[in-house]
């Protein structure tokens, strides 16, 4: 998964350049350049990635990343409502440096301006939320479907704890 550690880090990187200079300085474009060809990186080696944020928690598809553990930039992004992200399609430069510029809005404390954002075709962002209509009882099932259900409450466990109730 050092891939997707890689563009974490990058994509860090370009979210404090942003904060720092415009969208067409140079040194902005550099480091938004360097995050797009981590994330490029990221999706030909591993497909389209899902990142979630629980505090200082980092998961990627589901899976956490324990080299991100305590990373800051976790605990910033889900503080202003970034506690997923997506990418749901091959994304472009163009796309990606419009997503970084909305992140950017959001952790600077913008107000939305519907006409100024700019519709990003590969990206999704927001909240996460608990969907407890799907939850099963284990009374329910048999006793290979209480073995997956045992599993499955372990995983969600793990990143219940890890969001830290």
């Amino acid at each position: 998964m050092e891939a997707a550690e890689l563009f974490l880090t990058s994509f860090a990187q370009a979210l404090a350049t942003s904060s720092l200079y415009k969208s067409d300085h140079p040194a902005r474009a550099r480091v938004v350049d360097a995050a797009f060809l981590r994330l490029d990186d990221l999706c030909s080696s591993t497909g389209l990635p899902v990142f979630s944020f629980l505090d200082y928690e980092v998961l990627l598809d589901g899976r956490p990343l324990v080299a991100m553990r305590n990373w800051s930039w976790a605990r910033r992004l889900s503080e202003v409502g970034i506690q997923r992200i997506e990418v749901i399609g091959t994304p472009s430069r163009e796309d990606f440096g419009h997503f970084v510029d909305e992140v950017q809005r959001r952790l600077a404390g913008e107000e939305e301006d519907p006409h100024r954002s700019v519709p990003l075709a590969t990206f999704r962002y927001g909240s996460l939320t608990l969907d407890r209509s799907t939850v099963t009882s284990p009374m329910d099932l048999g006793p290979q479907e209480e073995v997956q259900q045992d599993l499955n409450e372990l995983e969600f466990a793990a990143e219940a704890d890890a969001m830290q109730w």
